[in-house]
This record gives C-alpha cells, structure tokens and sequence, in this order.
C-alpha cells in the first residue's frame, strides 16, 4: 500500500526464514505447516503466499493496485499492437507500444541464459499496415502483412543477455 520502508522488512524476512528457493528459474518459497521455528520465528507458508503473493509484492509498482481501478485503460489502449505469447523459454523484461513512433519495444532474454530460439506472438497488428521488426536494432523481417486475425509470430534466437526487439509498422 505504498510502505516501502514495511515491504522491504517483510520481504527481508521472507528471504531469512521462509526457505526462498529457485526452480526452473522462479523464485518461491515453498509450503511449510510448522507455525515456528526452534528460535520462535514464523515460519508458516502456505502455497499461496508462497507461489504468488510475496512474487506479486516484489513487483512493488507504486499505487499499481488503486491505478488498476482508479484510472483504467482506455478501450484504445487493448486495439495497440501487444505481446501475447511466448515459448516457455523467453523471460520477457518489459514490453510498450509507442502510439507516437507507432513500435512495440521489447525487451526478452532466455530463460536460465542458455542459448535458445524463441517464439514470440504478437497480437492487434493491423492487417492494412506493412511492418519492420529489427532485433537488437538489425533487421530481421524487412517487410510483410500480419496474418487475417492481426497475429503473426515471430522466431529468433535468444543469447544469454537480453535482446531488444522493435516492430515498427509502416503506412
């Protein structure tokens, strides 16, 4: 609720004694039904708090919730040009369509650093726009037409480091 000073504690603690553990490159704190430990610090996990909650507050996106309800997207912004999938080996770090330069910027690495080629749905490109997509700022699709239903998938491959993909459409 905007207490940085409150998350930082409870996330601290999470981190000392509730047995933060990584898997398949997540992070979660696994069940445990033991109240306390022998030092008498809480302990309990439930697989809830541990598999979502405490991720959730690590996002930590000032007034995200009561932006969520008090200033709403507008019905434009779900007609933009979006990332809507991915193969199971991307982590994407961030995705924005800049309505002025009319490009979708993404940023994507591979899952656990290890080479891989990666698939990427995007979703709203118009059908009536011809589009650019550059990887790393080259060109790696140099023109062509989304697919009837304003998808169109995109292969490339994925490093250990993180890649920046643009797709830029055009008149």
């Amino acid at each position: 609720m905007g207490d940085e000073p409150t998350l930082r504690g409870l996330l601290g603690y999470a981190d000392r004694y509730l047995n933060p553990t990584w898997e398949r490159g997540a992070l979660y704190y696994p069940r445990n039904d033991q109240p306390y430990d022998q030092a008498g610090n809480l302990t309990f996990m439930d697989p809830v708090t541990g598999n979502a909650m405490l991720a959730y507050a690590r996002l930590n996106v000032p007034d995200g919730m009561w932006s969520l309800y008090n200033r709403p997207f507008e019905a434009e912004h779900f007609r933009q040009p979006a990332l809507v999938d991915t193969s199971s080996d991307v982590d994407v770090l961030g995705v924005r369509f800049d309505s002025d330069r009319q490009v979708l910027r993404l940023a994507v690495r591979s899952r656990g650093g290890k080479r891989t080629q990666a698939s990427l749905e995007l979703a709203n490109v118009p059908t009536n726009q011809s589009w650019v997509v550059r990887h790393d700022r080259r060109v790696i699709m140099a023109s062509g037409r989304s697919r009837p239903d304003d998808r169109f998938r995109v292969t490339l491959p994925l490093n250990s480091g993180t890649t920046r993909l643009d797709l830029e459409l055009t008149s």
